[in-house]
C-alpha cells in the first residue's frame, strides 16, 4: 500500500473518530511541508472538521501572519530587542524549530479569538525543513505544535526523518529528488495523524529505520519516542 493511499486512509478514519467524540474543528497553519494534512479537504463532509489553514511558505508571508495578528511590540517582547524592525528580527530568526512552531501556533490561538465566536478548535501548526532541490547541511526535521482544546496547553513534538545521500545532486537524479520530498511530506502527515490520533502503531508503520517522532518538553526529548524498530 502507498503512502498517498494509507494517508489518505488515515485521515478519513481519524476524522470519522474525531467527527465522532469532539466538536472541535482544524485551525491550521502549514509551511515547509506536511501539505498532505490538506487531503482533509478531499474527504467527504470534511467541512464538519476543518475551519482554515493558512500556508505562510516565504518568509515574507510568515512575518505579515505574524506581525499582523501578534503586533510589532509583542514581536520586539518575545525576541529581546529593540530598535530593529519587525521584519528584521523574523529575517534572522530560525523559521524550522519548536520555538517558531510554537509562535504559530500561538499567533493562530489569537486570531481565532479576535475573529471568531467563542467555539474552540484544534490548532496545528507544521514547520519544515526537507528534501530540497539543493543539498542542505541541516536534517530533514519538522517541528509540530498542537493545542487540542480551550482547556489544554500547547504540545510541542519535532519529527525527524532520513536524508538522501549528497551524490544524487551531483547527476540527474531530479525525479528521485521529487519522489523523495512527497514521501517526507506524506510522513510528516501521516506522523501527525498519528500524534493527533495518539497511534503509536501507525507512527511506527509510517517511519523508515531511523526516523522518529519525539515529544518535545522545553529544549530536551522527553516523555514520548515513536521510532521504528523500537516500539
Amino acid at each position: 500500500m502507498s503512502l498517498e493511499t494509507e494517508l489518505g486512509q488515515a485521515i478519513y478514519l481519524y476524522l470519522n473518530k474525531h467527527k465522532a467524540e469532539f466538536r472541535p474543528k482544524f485551525y491550521m497553519l502549514i509551511t515547509g511541508g506536511g501539505f498532505g494534512l490538506m487531503d482533509i479537504g478531499k474527504i467527504p463532509g470534511s467541512s464538519d472538521v476543518l475551519f482554515r489553514c493558512h500556508i505562510p511558505y516565504d518568509y515574507r508571508a510568515q512575518l505579515d501572519f505574524i506581525s499582523s495578528i501578534k503586533g510589532e511590540e509583542w514581536v520586539h517582547q518575545r525576541f529581546e530587542v529593540e530598535k530593529k524592525s519587525v521584519e528584521e528580527v523574523l529575517h534572522d530568526w530560525h523559521s524550522v524549530d519548536a520555538s517558531a512552531s510554537e509562535i504559530y501556533c500561538k499567533a493562530l490561538i489569537r486570531e481565532a479569538e479576535v475573529s471568531t465566536s467563542k467555539e474552540d478548535f484544534i490548532f496545528v501548526s507544521v514547520t519544515s525543513a526537507l528534501t530540497s532541490n539543493r543539498f542542505r547541511r541541516s536534517d530533514n526535521r519538522a517541528y509540530v505544535s498542537i493545542r487540542r482544546n480551550k482547556n489544554s496547553s500547547i504540545e510541542n513534538w519535532k519529527i525527524s526523518l532520513n536524508k538522501i545521500d549528497e551524490s544524487y545532486y551531483d547527476g540527474n537524479h531530479f525525479g528521485d529528488i521529487y519522489h523523495q520530498r512527497i514521501i517526507e511530506d506524506r510522513k510528516i502527515s501521516l506522523a501527525i495523524i498519528a500524534i493527533l490520533g495518539d497511534v503509536a502503531e501507525l507512527a511506527k508503520y509510517t517511519l523508515s529505520k531511523g526516523e522518529r517522532i519525539f515529544s518535545l518538553q522545553g529544549k530536551d526529548y522527553k516523555e514520548q519516542e515513536w521510532c521504528s524498530g523500537c516500539m
